[in-house]
C-alpha cells in the first residue's frame, strides 16, 4: 500500500515538472519570437540608412 501511495506521488511531481517544462517552453518561445521581429526591425533600419548614405557619398574622382 505504501509502495503504491509513493507511486503516485512520484508520478504528481514528474507531472508537475512537465508542465512546469512546458510552460517554460512557451515562454521561451515567445521571447525568441519577439527578439526575432526586433533582430528583423534592426536590419531594416540599418539597409535604409546603408542605403541614404550610398546615395549621399560624393561619387569618386578619377586620378
Amino acid at each position: 500500500m505504501r509502495k503504491n501511495a509513493e507511486a503516485r506521488v512520484k508520478t504528481w511531481k514528474v507531472q508537475k515538472l512537465e508542465a512546469t517544462v512546458a510552460q517554460e517552453q512557451e515562454v521561451f518561445q515567445s521571447k525568441l519570437a519577439e527578439q526575432q521581429r526586433q533582430i528583423e526591425a534592426l536590419t531594416a533600419g540599418l539597409q535604409k540608412v546603408s542605403a541614404q548614405l550610398e546615395m549621399s557619398e560624393p561619387a569618386p574622382h578619377g586620378a
